[in-house]
């Protein structure tokens, strides 16, 4: 059959170049040979005649790659061209197949399931050499395939247009299907794909944000994907890691520059992703705000946070956290709303606790015994249901903060880092839940409940998250400010501020930059480097 289908391939790579009545007479005889159905047998030669495509131009890579020939000429250069023509057969296909009990242009159910035949087809040839090939496996080839498709369905089209839902809900499964979680050596191809000018645009300005779901499903997956590799210690990142990692900073700045709602929306979800270590890249998120919204400067003499018209707002959270902080398993949600009630179950810190632990398997795999998203979601539920319950001066001895006081007596010490990462994931821009989550920060830093090393440990997550490079997110910058500025906090009585000469150095630097008037924002950043350094 591979032999019948690169006759195929051959004869229509010349036909190709015959112009368009050519072409659609030559899909009609492969429709009437039975040949282009839209069914299984469809997909198999779909699959090989992508296969063929593929190798045709990684033996043309292989012999650009060999060097000059032995009379000096210049070896040829890789050619798409069967690539090309295999993708314009795809086109033809589905926009003259369709559904075939229909004939013609099909329905537009006929059309977007042959579609995502082609689609499937092209990925599972993917797949099959990235693993039977690794050694040459380049994914070049199968990248292109899907840039014409997207080229295509750019074009206005009633059915065929990258505009709608349903066409982008198909790429985006095809390429999660393709992540690199499952296919490693398409990892670059598929990051350039999910960031192409033609479909980032589209999904990002979709009707009623139906686009943005798969966006961050999409943006997940990498970041996932990356995940292992950042948490390794010591951390010794191969170059095709670092390069991968770069190009992901670089599309979460496109994002943030162009885009920076998205972000807004969708921090609780990437920050999940985002391996602990990675500060400066869940920075770039945290640091996101509405285009509409000017930031007063953090670092304004006497900034009344409380009185800002933004602070009594709620920000959007487009992720389900009650969902998550159920974990399949109603009561437990019941007993976290019973206690920001009445503080009732008084065991409830207790099992929270408990229930954050992860399995030894699963433990080992994420480089942390603890469940680090079931935390991020409970602390948001938390914050969210304190808002509503008002944030004055009683945070204190709100019922939330007391709950939060309790898990973090109550974990080890890595436990604490990641609940105080949870609570410093929610201060961004000017909105109630960075007032609320300041304020909690501050009323565990000023009253740690006996953990003596609390002050110590909210110390280093805000402060590991200013010494990197810009942009720092707006409620960080205003809450260490405030933290060493107000002398109710007693910041610089602390044992630990004055442990040790770099230590003491760095504190004074920060103090400087703190103090110098009509800083920029994130301009605290270069000075704590300097000290780092030192």
């Amino acid at each position: 059959m591979r032999e019948q289908v690169a006759g195929l391939l051959d004869e229509w790579s010349r036909v190709r170049d015959q112009g368009d009545v050519a072409q659609m007479q030559y899909v009609v005889q492969l429709q009437r040979a039975g040949l282009l159905k839209c069914d299984a047998a469809t997909s198999r030669l779909l699959r090989i005649m992508a296969e063929l495509a593929s190798l045709h131009h990684t033996r043309g890579e292989s012999v650009a790659a060999s060097g000059p020939a032995p009379n000096g000429a210049s070896p040829p250069a890789a050619s798409f061209a069967a690539v090309d023509a295999f993708a314009k057969l795809t086109v033809l296909l589905v926009k003259t197949v369709g559904d075939p009990s229909q004939g013609g242009g099909g329905t537009t159910v006929g059309r977007l399931a042959c579609l995502s035949r082609v689609w499937n087809a092209i990925g599972l040839a993917c797949a099959r050499e990235a693993e039977d090939r690794p050694a040459v496996f380049t994914g070049k080839s199968y990248m292109r395939m899907y840039a014409i498709w997207l080229r295509e369905l750019a074009c206005p089209d009633q059915v065929l247009d990258l505009s709608r839902h349903e066409v982008q809900a198909l790429f985006a499964q095809t390429l999660l299907r393709l992540n690199p979680r499952q296919v490693p050596g398409f990892a670059y191809c598929w990051l350039e794909l999910v960031s192409n000018r033609t479909l980032l645009p589209r999904l990002l300005g979709s009707p009623n944000r139906e686009g943005w779901v798969l966006l961050e499903q999409l943006l997940c997956a990498g970041l996932r994907f990356l995940s292992p590799h950042l948490l390794r210690r010591p951390l010794r990142l191969r170059d095709s890691v670092r390069t991968l990692y770069r190009g992901c900073l670089r599309v979460l700045l496109v994002l943030l520059h162009d885009f920076p709602e998205f972000l807004c929306g969708h921090h609780a979800a990437l920050c999940d992703a985002i391996p602990t270590g990675c500060v400066q890249m869940r920075n770039l998120v945290l640091s996101a705000f509405p285009r509409s919204m000017r930031l007063p400067d953090p670092f304004t003499p006497n900034l009344k946070v409380d009185m800002l018209p933004e602070i009594a707002h709620a920000p959007k959270v487009l992720c389900d956290v009650e969902n998550i902080v159920c974990r399949g398993d109603g009561r437990l949600k019941a007993s976290v709303d019973s206690y920001l009630r009445s503080r009732t179950p008084a065991s409830l810190p207790t099992e929270l606790c408990r229930s954050f632990f992860l399995p030894p398997r699963e433990a080992a795999a994420m480089q942390t015994q603890h469940d680090v998203p079931a935390m991020n979601a409970l602390v948001l539920y938390v914050g969210m249901v304190g808002v509503r319950a008002g944030t004055g001066p009683q945070v204190a001895q709100s019922p939330a903060i007391e709950l939060l006081r309790r898990i973090a007596a109550g974990l080890d010490p890595e436990g604490r880092y990641h609940l105080l990462n949870a609570a410093a994931n929610q201060l961004r821009y000017p909105n109630s839940h960075t007032h609320y989550f300041s304020c909690a920060l501050l009323s565990l830093f000023l009253e740690p409940g006996g953990v003596e090393s609390l002050p110590e440990q909210i110390t280093r997550v805000l402060l590991e998250r200013l010494i990197v490079n810009r942009p720092h997110p707006w409620g960080l910058l205003v809450t260490f400010i405030e933290l060493i500025k107000n002398p109710v906090y007693g910041f610089w009585n602390q044992a630990f501020t004055r442990c040790a000469p770099e230590i003491e150095r760095l504190f004074e630097s920060v103090a400087r930059s703190c103090a110098g008037a009509g800083a920029a924002v994130g301009g605290v950043g270069e000075p704590l480097q300097q000290a780092r350094a030192r």
